[in-house]
């Protein structure tokens, strides 16, 4: 159970990240 929480929660954060990266190369461009 807490296993899949934390992959949940990696993968929430990694999705965040990515998100908040394209959007600020977005602005830059």
């Amino acid at each position: 159970m807490s296993v899949m929480l934390g992959l949940i929660g990696l993968t929430a954060v990694f999705l965040f990240v990515y998100l908040t990266i394209i959007l600020l190369r977005g602005d830059k461009q």
